[in-house]
Formats: C-alpha cells, sequence, structure tokens
C-alpha cells in the first residue's frame, strides 16, 4: 500500500468481510474462499468511526468503536449475520495510549466487559470459525506514535499488527473467545500493570464476530472497557500531520508571513494619496 506516514497516539479501525463456504464437509462449512467483499472503517487518528455493510446472497455485518469510555477508554460493538454457505465477519481495534503523571508507581487495572447473543449452527474448524473474540492487549514501544499510514486500511493493517512495532514489549494480554457454544453470554478481560511515572503505556483493544452458514453474533450491547482507577493517567492525542506535508505547511507560513512582510512596506513607500 503506497500511504504517508501519520503518527497517531491513538485511532479506531473496522474491517467487514464476506466469503463463500468453499468445502461443506461435516461442518457445512469446513473452508471459505477468498473474500467477495471487504470493507474498512476508520480512518488514521479517528476518535469513534464505523463500517456496515449488506452483501445480497450472503448476510450484513455492521462494526463501530469509539474511545468515548472512562478517559478515553474504548468501546466495541458488532453485529453479524450469515446466509446458508456463506461466512461473515467483523474485526475491530481501539488503540489509546496514556501517560501516567503519578508521583509513585501504581498497579492499576485495565478491564473490560463484553455482553453478547448468537445463534448456535455447528463446530466449524479454526479457518471458517464462529462466534465472538475478544481481545485486550497492554504494551510499551519505543516510539512516541505508531505510522498508520493514510487510509482506513492502512490504519486498521497497522492496528492489527502493533506487535511487529519497533521496540515493542508485551506488558499484559488478556482474551474471551466463545466458539458458538452459548446463546448469550457475558465475557470479563482484564490487564494488571505496574505504572511508572512518566511512561506511557499502549492499549490495544479488539473485538471480532463471525457468522457462518446461516447464523448471527450481536454484540451490539458492546464491549465497554475502563480502568479501575484513571488518576493520573492522561489520553494521548493525535498528531494528524503527515510527516512529508511539515515542511510544506511551514513553508507556506513563512511565505504567508513574508508577503505580509512585504505588503507592510509597500504601503509605507506609497504616497499618502495613494493609501
Amino acid at each position: 500500500m503506497n500511504t504517508h506516514a501519520i503518527m497517531v497516539a491513538a485511532s479506531t479501525a473496522e474491517r467487514i468481510g464476506f466469503r463463500d463456504c468453499t468445502v461443506i464437509g461435516t461442518s457445512g462449512c469446513d473452508e471459505v474462499g477468498s473474500p467477495a467483499l471487504l470493507a474498512y472503517g476508520g480512518l488514521p487518528g479517528d476518535a469513534s468511526s464505523s463500517v456496515a455493510s449488506t452483501l445480497p446472497g450472503y448476510g450484513s455485518a455492521t462494526a463501530n468503536v469509539a474511545l468515548s469510555g472512562n478517559v478515553g477508554a474504548p468501546v466495541l460493538g458488532s453485529y453479524v449475520d450469515s446466509q446458508p454457505g456463506k461466512r461473515n465477519n467483523t474485526s475491530s481495534y481501539a488503540l489509546q495510549s496514556y501517560t501516567y503523571t503519578g508521583a509513585v508507581p501504581e498497579l492499576r487495572t485495565f478491564g473490560g466487559v463484553l455482553t453478547y447473543s448468537q445463534s448456535i449452527t455447528g463446530s466449524y474448524p479454526s479457518g471458517p470459525g464462529a462466534g465472538i473474540f475478544a481481545r485486550i492487549e497492554v504494551f510499551q514501544i519505543s516510539a512516541n506514535g505508531i505510522d498508520v499510514g493514510d487510509t482506513a486500511e492502512s490504519n486498521w493493517f497497522s492496528l492489527f499488527g502493533v506487535s511487529t512495532l519497533p521496540g515493542y514489549t508485551l506488558l499484559g494480554l488478556d482474551s474471551y473467545v466463545d466458539s458458538a457454544s452459548t446463546s448469550a453470554g457475558l465475557g470479563n478481560l482484564s490487564v494488571t500493570v505496574d505504572l511508572q511515572p512518566g511512561s506511557t503505556y499502549w492499549i490495544n483493544v479488539s473485538l471480532s464476530a463471525i457468522a457462518t452458514n446461516g447464523g448471527w453474533v450481536n454484540s451490539s450491547s458492546t464491549l465497554v472497557t475502563e480502568w479501575n482507577d484513571a488518576t493520573g493517567l492522561v489520553p494521548g492525542g493525535v498528531a494528524v500531520v503527515p510527516e512529508n506535508e511539515t515542511s510544506l505547511l511551514l513553508l507556506s507560513g513563512l511565505l504567508i508571513l513574508s508577503g505580509i512582510h512585504g505588503l507592510r512596506l509597500r504601503k509605507r513607500r506609497l504616497p499618502i494619496g495613494l493609501c
């Protein structure tokens, strides 16, 4: 992907996909083919975003993310359904950085509660999959921001692949998986972190839903996350100016100032009757 660098300290992203079950086999959907449709939501630095589509003969999918919880904590929701012989899914990410300004080290917990319901249509291999998947990842990196390109697609792939970032250090990980085994569920996730004064911490929260062979998954009741104590935690902002455009903006500003200065000089030299 040819993209410009946009450095962010927070971002949201979604992807929805529609596929055929290419091998019916034992489960009714043993294997899936290439995407009939992929759609992305969330531009670099978006504090909230969504994507939704309905593909005739396949079904529908909706995903939304917002950094609207306690001190910018992510809130994610999804809904997806499928026609017989089809496999559709949503995959959402929410990235938020925090700098700890407390005077002393403290143990804090970042957690989430997921409420969902789904139809149970069978047990499927890991490839097609089915059900609901949620994850919280807390990490540190060596850089002050994350390059997410400048498109919704590059933004999603960047949040998907944070573990490949330079200096990536995983501090804690928790996940919740229900492979379509219950019709209604409540999931809990949490990661405890030893916060150090002046340090920056990154939270990456993901939510995926897979509806297979006529099934549906509803997590629009949302995955809601928050800190158990947000005191002294400052959420990171977003620098939305691409690096290769910064110099152009600076040059434009200098030219404008130079023009204004030149105009003032010319006005001083004009005869009084022409001013």
